[in-house]
């Protein structure tokens, strides 16, 4: 008897306890409902380039949807983390100042000439009387011999100063200003920051090696990418970093059904462009390189070469066995 009234009040406390954490889940899920909402608000007037994830719209438990959303709530808040730093950044001009002294040179010359005249005057004649007596007879004899001799004499003294030459230098300042701009490199796209990256080596084996990679969406045990869960992605480190661009052999890159394209790759930054994958499929088909076709999404990040995310547009259910091939 006493055994059997342990297990009710055992059994009423445990149902008590799921009825109260069934309550507090409930509460952090509107609280989280609320917070999105509220970040998503902010997110459309500062970062409208940025795309707001949606959570899965299966039918979740609330435990499950609690999670999601929780998920979904530190990916927006990045992107408003990311938005803000990135918008911070402005463009640089530096000015070099160059001063170049001018030299300019002046000269000047004076000549000086001068005319001196000197006169020369010859004294007057001279007059010369000699007196002559004979006794008893006086005879007086009177010679004059008037000599008067005038030689004007003018010298021309010219004098020449040598030339002065006078050198004046004078310093003008010439100021260059040379503009100088520093480009900085847009922000990447949102999708950029937020891409998974493909880093498996096993993507890059594309002779048949009939490889089965597994994972949580394989099926059979090959690989599989293209379940519904799937966000865009990058090739990067082992896996390569781009998507392969020739038709491998079936059973490669460790699924069954191996993925590839022919797209050509878009130039600007930012731009989403749609492209083709096809599938590998077995011997019997008409193209067995391009048995299957899947639409898909390519993406570059930055102008770094070959720095492009993808993107599966009509994902395949839960399981499947279809992965994508990387190279170098």
């Amino acid at each position: 008897m006493r055994t059997l009234l342990f297990f009710t009040l055992l059994s009423s406390a445990a149902l008590s306890y799921a009825a109260v954490i069934s309550d507090s889940n409930k509460l952090d899920l509107s609280i989280y409902k609320l917070k999105i909402e509220v970040l998503r608000n902010i997110l459309a007037a500062e970062c409208p380039m940025y795309s707001h994830y949606q959570r899965n719209t299966r039918q979740l438990n609330s435990e499950d949807e609690l999670k999601a959303d929780r998920i979904l709530y530190s990916q927006m808040y990045a992107d408003l983390i990311s938005c803000r730093r990135l918008g911070s950044k402005t463009t640089t001009k530096v000015y070099n100042v160059t001063t170049t002294p001018a030299t300019t040179t002046t000269t000047a010359t004076t000549s000086t000439v001068t005319t001196t005249t000197t006169p020369t005057k010859t004294p007057p004649p001279a007059t010369t009387t000699i007196p002559t007596t004979t006794a008893p007879q006086t005879t007086t004899t009177t010679t004059a011999t008037p000599t008067t001799t005038t030689t004007p004499t003018i010298t021309a003294t010219t004098s020449t100063t040598a030339p002065q030459t006078t050198t004046t230098t004078t310093a003008t300042p010439t100021t260059t200003a040379t503009l100088t701009t520093i480009a900085i490199k847009p922000p990447q796209p949102a999708e950029c920051l937020t891409a998974i990256n493909f880093t498996e080596s096993w993507r890059m084996e594309h002779k048949g090696g009939n490889y089965k990679a597994g994972g949580a969406n394989s099926l059979n045990g090959y690989a599989c990418d293209l379940h519904q869960d799937t966000v865009w992605f990058r090739f990067t480190g082992a896996a390569g970093n781009r998507m392969l661009n020739s038709c491998p052999k079936i059973q490669s890159c460790g699924t069954f059904a191996p993925f590839w394209t022919d797209a050509i790759v878009p130039t600007t930054v930012g731009v989403k462009t749609n492209i083709n994958a096809y599938a590998v499929g077995k011997y019997t088909h008409q193209n067995k390189c391009k048995a299957e076709t899947w639409s898909m999404q390519v993406l570059r990040c930055s102008d770094i070469n070959h720095d492009v995310i993808y993107k599966v547009l009509k994902p395949y259910g839960s399981r499947c066995q279809g992965a994508f091939c990387g190279m170098n």
